[in-house]
Parts: C-alpha cells; structure tokens; sequence
C-alpha cells in the first residue's frame, strides 16, 4: 500500500503538501478536523473507484465529515480517556506500577484495534454513523483477513505514535512530523478502505474526481 499510496501523492503533490501543512498545526485542534475529513473522504472515494487524492474544497463538507470521524474515535477511546484520568493521582508515584495502568493499557489496545474495524465499516456503509459500532460486522472484517488488518493497525497507531517523536526536532519538527504522519493516515485510511472491500484494482464506476459528487 505504500507503493499505491506514493504514485497518489506523486499524481498530486500539492495536495499532499497542503494536507501535510494543515496537520502540522493538529495542536490548534480545529484544523485537524479538517484532515480527518478529507481523509474520510479519501475513503469514501476509495469505494467509488476514485483512486487519487481528492481536492481540498467545499471545507464545510470536510469539517462535517471530520467532526462525525472525530466523534467516532472519541467514542471509541472515551472510557480508556476516563480511566486515565482516574489514574492520575498516582503520577506521583511514576516506580510503582499500578493496575489501573495496565487496564488503562489493555483498554487503549483493545479499543484502538476495534476502531480499524469500526472505521471500515462506516466508511463501506456510506458514513452510517450507528455502523461504526456493530461489532458482529467489525469482527466480520477482522476475520476477513487477520493478517491485513493487523497490519492495518500496527501502520496507523505503532508508525503513527513512532512518528511523534520527530516533533521533538526544534521548530522545524513539527513540519517534519506533519508530513510524515500525514503520509502514514494515507497509507492506513487505503489500508482500512481495502478492509472494507475496496479494490485498488481499476474497476467500473466513478474513474476520476470530478464524476464524483463529494
């Protein structure tokens, strides 16, 4: 998929450039939601044979598309959030391992490789917002293919939490991290549109952007 993925960015560099510009500023919390629309739209393109990286415009459509994603991955991150937050009196004591730390762990895990699931399958069900949750369709896709969706998941949260550390670059790290990451969310938003039956194999339907009505 990186292979598929750079003849994208190589097809449409300055998309790629403005998206890697726009989520180098994640921090201001509002653009972000403008990344994960795109792409969210990216994925949806996937399903209509649009194999490119679609135009940064109608960035309403992007922010609406951002906030229901958003909204999906706090959902699904909401109780390892809590009990994180539960923990934090026991900072004090960073030697002593607690049990709230390994829960808090597990949860993060467990949670993070149902969302893949549960991203696939509400982009392969149109963005039915209840779909990101049905559990009998999400293990349906794990089973599909293990081996892909682990690969899935350890691209998006091990490459993707490995990546933060190029912020730690002085001023010019956190344009480094933007790219790079933001490269790492395209290869894994194609991986988990495959997940969801997309074929990147050229196929009838919706060939270019523009007979796509996003």
């Amino acid at each position: 998929m990186f292979k598929e993925t750079l003849r994208e960015i190589k097809e449409s560099p300055f998309k790629f450039v403005i998206g890697g510009i726009i989520h180098s500023f994640w921090f201001l919390i509002i653009p972000e939601f403008f990344v994960i629309g795109y792409l969210d739209r990216k994925m949806q393109s996937n399903f209509y044979g649009v194999f490119q990286l679609p135009n940064w415009r109608i960035i309403t459509n992007l922010f609406v598309r951002g906030s229901k994603l958003i909204s999906i991955i706090l959902l699904y991150m909401i109780a390892p959030m809590a009990l994180a937050m539960i923990s934090i009196p026991t900072f004090q004591s960073p030697t002593k391992l607690k049990p709230t730390y390994i829960l808090d762990l597990g949860l993060i895990l467990l949670m993070s490789f149902l969302l893949v699931g549960g991203i696939a399958n509400y982009v392969r069900n149109e963005n039915r917002f209840i779909k990101a949750f049905n559990l009998k369709e999400i293990f349906e896709i794990m089973l599909w293919d293990p081996k892909e969706y682990v690969e899935t998941y350890l691209i998006i949260f091990f490459l993707g939490s490995i990546s933060l550390v190029l912020m730690m670059i002085p001023i010019i790290g956190l344009f480094i991290f933007g790219f790079i990451n933001f490269f790492i969310l395209i290869v894994g938003t194609n991986m988990i549109s495959k997940l969801g039956g997309a074929s990147y194999e050229k196929s009838e339907g919706f060939q270019t952007e523009e007979e796509y009505h996003y």
